[in-house]
């Protein structure tokens, strides 16, 4: 995440912002100590010291196929839960949020797979996939992967074009996930380590703007390609999830439709530092076996 113009006093132009934010959503007493921006793909996200409180601040940036309403009342309910921070307060309309930081660590590639990790991050899905808690919003990856193709087709570069051309494959795999069926459940639906934060004996997910009903399995699949997981430590997470036969049979399709809409994100975006991400996430997928899945 780049750091903004900073003012005469030493701080980025934002962290006004967010002193700003504080003040209107929480009241004039709200005066930050200190102010520490954290690392982000997308948003400008802020630790928030006060007095007596440590909170986060999350200015956002326009996003496709993000709900912002449906994002709250999310995070409100995975709050309820004990899964998701403890929302403070929020600006429905444009996104902004204030929630009660989580002291613990995010997990990494490497933490993610110590003994016993994977084991407490399944149950902890499986915590959120019962519940059955009403989620709000509407996940549709096929329709987020035509909208990227349709982005990329405006680009008209070698690159975009190649990209566009990788979005059919990927969309036929999700009609052929449609004919699977799969029940739908509260779903993260963007879970990658450094949203799951060691918090004590609990695992906090953090970064709920995708968040919707979904195949839960799609959980399981995203972790294990964005991690991402060797096949030792996949079989871990589903064993221990308890993935039953039918399940076994979406989770390759899955994968590689998570690998397919994140290059295709990454790639769309134009942004110089997401080229490398765009071109794993797709030539991973251009490799991946169950795109045959449709044949």
């Amino acid at each position: 995440m780049r750091a903004g113009p900073r003012n005469e006093g030493g701080e980025t132009a934002r962290h006004g912002e967010v002193r700003a934010v504080l003040r209107r959503l929480l009241g004039p007493s709200a005066t930050p100590v200190s102010i520490v921006a954290l690392p982000g793909l997308s948003n400008a996200t802020y630790r928030v010291r006060l007095a007596a409180d440590d909170l986060v601040v999350r200015l956002p940036s326009p996003a496709a196929f993000v709900n912002r309403a449906a994002e709250v009342a999310n995070l409100e309910a995975v709050g309820r839960l004990g899964i998701g921070p403890r929302l403070l307060a929020a600006d429905r309309a444009s996104g902004v949020l204030v929630y009660r930081a989580v002291l613990g660590k995010a997990l990494d590639g490497a933490s993610l797979v110590r003994p016993g990790m994977v084991e407490r991050l399944a149950a902890t899905l499986r915590r959120l996939h019962d519940s059955r808690t009403p989620f709000a919003g509407r996940f549709d990856a096929g329709r987020a992967i035509e909208g990227y193709a349709a982005l990329l087709a405006a680009q008209g570069t070698a690159a975009s074009r190649d990209g566009a051309a990788l979005a059919g494959s990927a969309l036929r795999l999700c009609r052929r996930l449609a004919e699977l069926g799969a029940p739908r459940r509260p779903c993260h639906n963007d879970l990658v380590p450094a949203n799951v934060i060691v918090d004590g004996p609990n695992l906090v997910l953090i970064d709920w703007e995708y968040a919707a009903p979904n195949d839960p399995l799609w959980d399981l699949a995203y972790l294990a390609v964005e991690a991402p997981l060797d096949a030792a430590a996949e079989q871990r997470l589903s064993a221990a999830y308890g993935v039953d036969p039918a399940g076994a049979r979406r989770l390759p399709p899955l994968r590689a439709v998570c690998l397919a809409l994140n290059g295709l994100w990454a790639l769309a975006s134009g942004r110089v530092e997401l080229a490398a991400m765009a071109d794993d996430r797709l030539r991973r997928f251009t490799r991946y076996p169950a795109r045959n899945i449709d044949r």
